[in-house]
């Protein structure tokens, strides 16, 4: 078996172009489902991060039924639901220069510790006017469109005072969060919320009878986890679509592969046949073919998931655009690094080629003395 092995490798060294269409066919497929792989998993990780960051503590929240509500409406929540912290949000998007879209964020940070329950933030600098919090990467983009070429950490643009610092990295990206007075003036919707925040404990239910009561139409009560759960739910189709597109990739790989291994084979057929006249077992030769795939799945494997690594970082702002036009979402995600993601890749490398060598391994077993 080994000199057969040595044949066989000296055979493919001897057929480069053969060779380095099967190498391609596999680094192809296995550089789509890597990028695909890696962006998917990581949006999926930045998505329900951010959103749940945002959400923070929160169990509940009133919604307006028609898309905003006055704030006056707020005292009547805290008289009625006086038990469950009501707190008031505001959240809209601006598009900035070069049609940066921003997803703009105001609280009550007084209300209830909203924000501060999702990471350090200076209060005194929250409650002034005209100043919102940005992620220092969100910050260094502003700065560049506003022609400023220091990194600093408080800066006017449009009228408000970016601040910015390491204490705010967890704030999503493309995200401003803001007093709710400043949201207020910045989305152009002056004594209007989105929102008003709720917390329920298991001693403390909300009582949804007292909110139709109280609020008659004007507002309605909506579970945090159901709103994540509708996110999840819209998201499933987006990230079916990269999953089918992966697939895909795959299933082009296998024909690549397959078409390369038949030509290996019907290039020695003579060479088979000798060897079948001599004493070679019909399973010698199918797993010769095996090896020989194996040799090219390997070395199309790696080279794919070098270049599925670098098309995940090209296409990722791609992505992040994509769920903050249709979603709602304005973070740009972050491609985290996940050995799991990357041995399924690897995996699948191998699986494409050994799938497409099956075919082939059979014909050359079949080959007549």
């Amino acid at each position: 078996m080994r000199l057969l092995a040595e044949a066989s490798f000296r055979h493919l060294s001897q057929n480069p172009l053969q060779s380095t269409l099967g190498i391609l066919g596999i680094a192809l497929g296995v550089a789509l489902f890597t990028a695909i792989q890696l962006i998917e998993q990581s949006a999926k990780r930045d998505f329900d991060s951010a959103l749940k960051q945002l959400f923070g503590d929160a169990t509940h929240r009133l919604v307006a039924a028609e898309g905003v509500f006055d704030e006056r409406w707020v005292g009547t929540a805290r008289r009625a639901l006086a038990d469950h912290s009501p707190a008031p949000v505001l959240e809209g998007h601006l598009t900035h220069r070069n049609d940066q879209r921003l997803h703009v964020i105001g609280f009550d940070i007084f209300a209830r510790p909203t924000v501060r329950s999702r990471g350090p933030i200076d209060v005194a600098e929250f409650v002034t006017r005209d100043m919102v919090m940005a992620h220092p990467l969100t910050a260094r983009t502003l700065q560049a469109q506003a022609g400023l070429a220091q990194a600093i950490n408080n800066f006017p643009l449009d009228g408000v005072q970016v601040v910015t610092g390491p204490n705010y990295q967890w704030i999503p990206e493309n995200t401003l969060l803001a007093d709710l007075a400043t949201a207020q003036t910045l989305l152009d919707k002056a004594g209007l919320i989105s929102r008003i925040d709720l917390y329920a404990t298991t001693d403390h239910a909300i009582d949804a009878q007292v909110v139709d009561d109280v609020f008659a139409g004007t507002a309605r009560l909506v579970s945090n986890a159901s709103v994540l759960s509708e996110r999840d739910a819209i998201t499933h189709a987006f990230f079916a679509n990269l999953d089918a597109l992966s697939m895909l990739a795959l299933l082009i790989s296998v024909f690549l592969v397959y078409n390369t291994a038949s030509f290996l084979v019907i290039q020695r057929q003579a060479l088979f046949g000798r060897l079948r006249a001599i004493g070679a077992a019909p399973l010698r030769l199918a797993l010769l073919v095996f090896y020989e795939a194996s040799l090219l799945g390997g070395a199309g494997t790696l080279i794919g998931l070098a270049l599925g690594w670098l098309l995940a970082n090209q296409l990722m702002s791609m992505v992040s655009q994509t769920l903050s036009d249709h979603y709602g979402y304005a973070g740009v995600v972050d491609l985290n690094f996940a050995a799991l993601d990357l041995l399924a890749a690897t995996v699948a490398g191998f699986l494409v080629t050994w799938i497409a060598s099956i075919k082939p391994a059979i014909d050359a077993a079949r080959t007549p003395p």
